[in-house]
């Protein structure tokens, strides 16, 4: 095969509230994690690895691990605590010193503007994203930082894995279904103030930086087919379109496809467009974002139910007994990657950038301070490979493989135990420890695959 291009990215993905820390330091404000908490009554979020106070020596262990890419959110709650009127300057100076850090050691940051926190006063006074206010707030919060931060950041990201916003609300933040209406209704209303929340934030990067680069992220699965029925593929074909190729047609076409138009007229929650609606959907992305783990089997199911297509799907997959699983019951399934990009690319002929890949693993430091995850890295040596496929035999522009992410961390439910990254980070759900890193097997792996550019593997 022939070498990946010299500007190939390598990199991690984290977000805000699974990493920083610092809760209710330096002036931020509350935020939708804030409030979630432990069975016993602990806050699962306050001190995540305490990226806030340690940012220095893991940036420094980012670069010696060999990524030269870091995608990460920013807290709003953090840089505008109540989501609407005043900036906390202090979070600014944060996200800037962060920044750059990176850039003295060779990382290109990339920055999602949302990835499902928002600060809780959206939450509680408007019911998050399915009121407009907070779609306008969010253009202003997009414009607070790309003034800040847009001079030496070109890689955005408006909302993390964003077709997940027309699986459920309370990610948007919106929670309450006003009276007499659907929740079907409700659901793919917030996911359309999203998307149009997204092209605002589009519309206002690009009124600042024209050469900055802008991609919509959608979270990838394969759906097979449990048996060989001709239904059966047809209700995996659907649910291919529903739940992925929805949003990548609106990022790249600048419109509904019209097998969703069908879909939400048929089931009466089609959403409701504002006057100028359908002209801000025109702002188109620069690449897609994409995250990949696993691959779903599915029975044949029925979507003229009378519920929303991802709860239709949900009740129909079952376990495909050809992929080993992983401790959380994931399928494994690398050759779903090369599936995954191939149709995308096809597809939509843009570019494409994997931003979550991983393993995830129960574990912790045996005697010697080691922790021997061959399992991880036979999982990015089989997803690389497949990769490389996609790229060198399938044509597909493919230009970063990102991984979830470079050191352990809570995960998105606040779980410490489910770990994905290269270097350990000694703590546990109920026991902070002293929160020191250790290196894994798996970062001599990955470090010689980075400065190889892929060569070795």
């Amino acid at each position: 095969m022939n070498k990946l291009p010299d500007n190939f990215f390598w990199g991690g993905s984290v977000t805000s509230f699974q990493t920083e820390g610092a809760a209710y330091e330096d002036g931020k404000g509350l935020s939708m994690y804030d409030l979630h908490k432990r069975e016993n009554g602990e806050p699962k979020w306050d001190h995540g690895i305490d990226f806030y106070h340690r940012y220095k020596e893991d940036i420094a262990m980012m670069e010696e691990l060999g990524l030269n890419f870091y995608r990460f959110s920013l807290c709003w709650a953090r840089i505008q605590p109540d989501g609407e009127t005043k900036i906390n300057e202090k979070g600014i100076a944060y996200y800037n010193n962060v920044i750059d850090e990176l850039l003295a050691h060779g990382i290109t940051p990339m920055i999602t503007l949302d990835h499902y926190d928002i600060p809780l006063p959206l939450k509680e006074k408007y019911n998050g994203f399915f009121s407009r206010r907070v779609v306008n707030a969010f253009e202003k919060f997009t414009e607070i930082c790309v003034k800040a931060f847009g001079d030496r950041v070109k890689y955005w990201m408006t909302f993390n894995e964003q077709n997940d916003y027309a699986k459920e609300t309370t990610k948007a933040g919106a929670t309450v279904v006003p009276v007499g209406m659907s929740y079907s209704k409700f659901l793919y209303q917030v996911n359309h103030n999203i998307l149009i929340a997204h092209c605002k934030a589009i519309k206002m990067i690009r009124k600042y930086y024209d050469d900055a680069k802008i991609c919509g992220m959608i979270a990838l699965t394969n759906f097979y087919p449990n048996d060989k029925t001709p239904e059966n593929s047809m209700f995996c074909m659907l649910a291919d379109l529903y739940t992925h190729q929805f949003h990548g047609y609106v990022f790249t076409k600048g419109r509904y496809p019209e097998y969703m138009i069908r879909y939400f007229k048929n089931h009466h929650c089609m959403p409701e467009f504002e006057e100028g609606d359908e002209e801000l959907l025109k702002y188109t992305v620069d690449f897609l974002g994409v995250s990949y783990y696993r691959s779903y089997t599915l029975t044949t199911g029925d979507f003229e139910e009378d519920k929303p297509f991802y709860d239709v799907i949900e009740k129909n997959i079952v376990r495909n007994e050809n992929l080993d699983i992983t401790n959380w019951g994931w399928e494994v399934d690398p050759v779903g990657l090369r599936n995954n990009l191939t149709n995308l690319y096809t597809r939509y002929e843009l570019p494409l950038l994997i931003l979550e890949n991983g393993y995830n693993h129960l574990e912790d430091l045996c005697d010697n301070n080691e922790i021997n995850d061959d399992y991880r890295i036979k999982f990015h040596h089989d997803h690389l490979v497949e990769m490389k496929k996609a790229i060198e035999l399938d044509g597909v522009d493919c230009f970063g493989y990102i991984t979830w992410g470079p050191f352990d961390m809570l995960s998105s439910s606040g779980d410490m135990n489910k770990r994905y990254g290269f270097i350990f980070v000694n703590r546990t759900n109920d026991d902070l420890r002293d929160m020191k890193r250790f290196k894994k097997k798996s970062f001599a792996y990955m470090k010689k695959v980075y400065k190889s550019n892929g060569e070795e593997i």
